[in-house]
Parts: C-alpha cells; structure tokens; sequence
C-alpha cells in the first residue's frame, strides 16, 4: 500500500512540474467561463533535410487567426507564431529550419483576443549527415554488355529507396539517363557507347517526407566482353576453333595472303607477290586468320612484325587474349609476344637480344628474356599455348589511355603462326 501511495505521489509531482511557459494561462475549473478557440483538425510535420515542413488543416472556428507552435531543443524553448486568414478547411503550411533529431511539438491555435485552444502534441523528425552515413548505392548483381547495350541485373534495395537513376554515354556522343524502380530486377540501357554507368539511389525516410536523400554516384563496369566496343574485326570465337577475320576488300591478295580489315600491318609483317606488291598478316585458310608467314624471295625471315589495333579505354582492369593456332612453328626461329602499349604504336624487340644474323640463322636469346620496352603488359608465347587455346595478358588503366593491342613476331624461316580471334574483357 505505501509503495502505491509513492508511486502516486511521484506521477502527481512529475505531471505538475511538466507545465511550462507555453501553457502556464491554461486554467481548467469546472464551470469555468474560459473561452477556448478550435484546434487544428490535423496537424503533420513533414521531414526533410535539416528541415520539417509543418501542416495544419483550420477547424470550422471562424475566430482563428493564429497558429502557436512551440517546442525545446536542448535546454532552449523555441516558438513560432503563424498569421492564418480563415477559411473554413483552410490548409497552412510552413518550413521550419531544424538540425537533425527528433523533435516533439505543442501546437494551439489563437483567436483575436487571445483566447487558445487545448494543446495539440505532435512529433517530427529532421534528417541529416548522421542518416545519410547509412544510405548505400543500389548493388549491381551482375552486368554486361549484349550488342551494343548494357544489360543489368540488380540485389533488392531497402523499402525506403523508391528508385535510382543511371546515366552512361550512348554511342551518338550523348548522356543518357534511366530511372530504375526499386522492384525492377534487370534493366537495359540501350545504345552504349561503352561499358561505363553510374548509378545514384535515393532515398525517402519517411513516406511524405518532403527531400530525397542520396549517397555519391557510384561509378560501375560491366564486368564482361567489350571487345565488339573496342576492338574492330576481332573475330568471334564459336567454339570449334573456325576463325572469321575479315579481309580488307580493298588489298589486293596472294598465296592466300592479304591485309586484315580494320588491322594496322607494318612493313616487316608483309611479303612480297610475283609482281612486287606487298601482302601479309591476313591467311584465307579456313575463311580467314590473323596471321605471320614469311615466304617471298627477299629471304625467309623477319624482324618486329607487327598487327595491331588503337582504341581509347577507360580506368579498368581489362583481359586481353588472343586463341592461337601452331601451324608448323620451330621454337628455335620465332619469338612471338601477345602485346598492350601505351600509345598508338606497339614496342620492338630488343635487337641485340632477338636477332637474326643472315636468311638461316637464328640468334638464339640469352637466359634472361629482357623487358619489351613502354609496355603496359606482355606475354611471350610458348609452344604449349599453340592449338587452338586461348592466351591472355592482364593490365590494370589508372585513368583513361589510349593503347595499342595486338602482336609482335621475329620470325627466322618458313614458319606460321596464325591467330583466330582475339577478345578484351573488362573484369574491374
């Protein structure tokens, strides 16, 4: 029994000291004459960015014309007085700047005398750099290009994430933008001029909630083959070894020998024909390969012959392979390297180190294999990458380069080596 009695006592206590300022004139008395105005039919603090917007719905009072909203940060008491016109359903909206937190207003309603109706309670909440801190770009499951466009596929988002947007380049040199509904699973983004997007996700804390929240765009890859966006006449691997590089319809051919489509070809890679014409670095057989052969009367090898293609890549980590036939290759007369330089140009071979003395003999390299110089990254072939099987290279871009991709051969002797497709894929 006593602890009830204290327990009353102590709610008793608590309840008077909760009065303040703000209702300090309130008197309730039975039989009391007090005048009290309407209050508010509804009242609702709208969040946003260090800010609420508040909203308020007028009674059928007519004698309203002031809207009283009071409430305490911290130890400060705040208060904002509001001139209303009345009338009847009449909506009063209005913006009030407030850090982040949570906030609990008092809300009366005034009439010309100063009479006041009975007090309304009602919370809010301000959001800020503390909720953004929580927020996470939308998570791409997995992403590649197919002709042309870049297909993505999507992790759910949380429920208070409405949409994202992402934007990427179109081929026609323009910045396309697509928004993406939280329950979309996969999305296209038609077009692409690459296999760059960025994705921004917004976020609304609380339904109503007057600002969208959203963390820094996010720049992704789509983690596949690009080779169709950067390399030309590639060929296209179908599984059974087949090649399909085209010819340049404009080279003239010979012995089955002629000029890639699309292929920069230097002179070393070239043979002559009976009439004196040069033809190289593309081979007919099986409808077309990529290709070194030395086989004309100005003598059975050659230094530094090179095929190569030029393009503009972004920052990345990208593989390049190149799927490599052995068609009567001697090891002993041909050194051969898979090749990414920086610039428009591919490296030479070290001539004091790859060097062929006369038409038949073959300087044969040093133990220690010296650097291809102003490389980004090589491989040299060996004869077990022969038959059909890809070769790759790895090379990492810190900002976007232009790079040359392709092959350097020094070949001595009637030797072939021929190559079928070539692909870059961007993994990073």
């Amino acid at each position: 029994m006593r602890k009830l009695i204290y327990l009353t006592v102590l709610m008793a206590a608590a309840a008077a000291l909760s009065c303040t300022k703000m209702d300090d004139y309130l008197k309730y008395a039975e039989n009391s004459d007090r005048i009290y105005t309407g209050k508010l039919d509804t009242v609702i603090f709208y969040a946003g960015k260090e800010r609420m917007k508040f909203h308020g719905e007028l009674s059928s009072d007519p004698k309203v014309n002031k809207i009283g909203i009071f409430w305490t940060s911290g130890t400060e008491e705040h208060e904002l007085m509001i001139d209303v016109e009345y009338e009847p359903g009449k909506i009063v909206e209005q913006e009030i700047q407030l850090a982040e937190g949570t906030y609990n207003f008092t809300i009366y309603t005034y009439d010309a005398d100063g009479h006041s109706s009975i007090p309304m309670n009602v919370s809010g909440a301000s959001y800020g750099d503390v909720y953004m801190s929580g927020l996470y770009t939308r998570v791409v499951k997995a992403s590649e290009v197919i002709d042309g466009d870049i297909v993505i596929d999507w992790y759910a988002v949380s429920e208070d994430s409405p949409y994202s947007k992402v934007t990427y380049e179109t081929s026609d040199g323009e910045t396309a933008t697509v928004t993406v509904p939280s329950d979309e699973e996969r999305t296209t983004l038609e077009n692409a001029a690459n296999n760059i997007f960025e994705v921004t996700t917004y976020y609304l804390p609380e339904e109503g909630a007057i600002d969208e929240f959203a963390p820094a765009a996010k720049r992704s890859y789509a983690v596949s083959d690009v080779t169709a966006m950067y390399l030309k006449n590639a060929g296209v691997d179908d599984g059974n070894g087949d090649p399909n590089i085209e010819k340049d319809p404009d080279a003239p051919e010979a012995g089955g020998y002629s000029i890639p489509k699309d292929w920069k070809v230097n002179d070393a890679a070239l043979n002559y024909d009976a009439n004196g014409t040069k033809v190289g670095g593309w081979r007919n057989e099986d409808r077309g390969r990529i290709a070194f052969r030395k086989w004309d009367n100005d003598g059975q090898f050659f230094q530094n012959g090179k095929v190569w293609q030029t393009a503009t890549l972004p920052a990345g980590t990208y593989e390049f392979s190149t799927k490599y036939c052995r068609c009567n290759t001697d090891w002993n007369k041909a050194v051969l390297h898979l090749v990414v330089a920086e610039g428009t140009e591919l490296p030479d071979h070290d001539p004091e180190y790859y060097r062929i003395n006369n038409n038949s003999e073959w300087s044969k390299p040093a133990p220690d294999e010296p650097e291809l110089q102003n490389s980004i990254a090589y491989k040299r072939l060996e004869e077990s990458d022969g038959g059909d099987k890809f070769v790759t290279i790895t090379f990492t871009l810190e900002q976007e380069t232009e790079v040359s991709l392709g092959l350097v051969a020094t070949v001595n002797g009637n030797q072939h080596l021929d190559f079928s497709c070539f692909k870059l894929v961007q993994t990073n």
